[in-house]
C-alpha cells in the first residue's frame, strides 16, 4: 500500500444501479477519497452467490457479468490514483435477513434452524430460518473461491470476509445458532 490509510467497508447501497451494479455515483464517491490519499478501500458486502438469497437480487453479485463489468471500472479508478480495491465478500443475511424483503412462505437460511433476528424489526415466533443443508453448505464454500478468482478478474487487490453481527457466515461461529 502507498500508505497506511485504509477506508473500512460501509454500505453505499443508495449508490447502486437498480439492478446492484456500482453506478458512475457510486464508482465517484470512492474515487473522491482514493483521490484524497486513502491507500487501501474497502466495498461493502458483495454476495459471493444469491443461490440461498434469490430475493437479494438487486444487491451486488460478483456472478453477475454486469456487476463484474462495473467492478473493473472501479479497480480502474482507483488504481489510477495509486489506491487498492478489497472487495468484501459475503454469504448472505442468514437469520439477520430484513423480513419485508423476504417472499410468503420463503424460508431465509441459517446454520440451523432457528428464529430470525434482526436489530431493527421486531421478533417474530413465527418467522423461523431453515437450516441451510450440508449440499447448500459446500456449494457456497465453494462459490467463495469462484467469487475471489472473479474479483482478482475485475483487478481487485485483496478480498474481505464479511462475517460479522448476526449474518450467514458469523452464524456458522457459534454453536447459538
Amino acid at each position: 500500500l502507498k500508505n497506511r490509510v485504509i477506508m473500512a467497508a460501509m454500505g453505499a447501497h443508495g449508490l447502486h444501479e437498480p439492478d446492484g451494479s456500482f453506478s458512475n455515483r457510486y464508482i465517484a464517491y470512492y474515487e473522491a477519497r482514493a483521490a484524497g490519499g486513502v491507500g487501501l478501500i474497502t466495498t461493502e458486502a458483495t454476495f459471493v452467490t444469491q443461490a440461498l438469497e434469490p430475493f437479494s437480487k438487486d444487491l451486488f453479485n460478483v456472478a453477475s457479468d454486469q456487476h463484474l463489468a462495473s467492478m473493473s471500472r472501479l479497480a480502474g479508478r482507483l488504481h489510477s490514483h495509486g489506491c487498492k480495491l478489497s472487495i468484501q465478500l459475503t454469504a448472505g443475511f442468514g437469520r439477520v435477513v430484513p423480513p419485508p424483503t423476504v417472499p410468503e412462505g420463503v424460508m431465509p437460511v441459517s446454520a440451523s434452524e432457528t428464529l430470525h433476528y434482526s436489530p431493527v424489526w421486531p421478533e417474530d415466533p413465527d418467522f423461523i430460518c431453515r437450516a441451510i443443508t450440508t449440499e447448500e453448505a459446500e456449494a457456497l464454500a465453494q462459490s467463495f473461491g469462484y467469487a475471489a478468482m472473479r474479483c482478482r478478474e475485475a483487478g481487485a487487490d485483496c478480498v474481505e470476509l464479511h462475517g460479522h453481527e448476526g449474518y450467514l457466515l458469523d452464524q456458522f461461529m457459534t454453536g447459538l445458532w
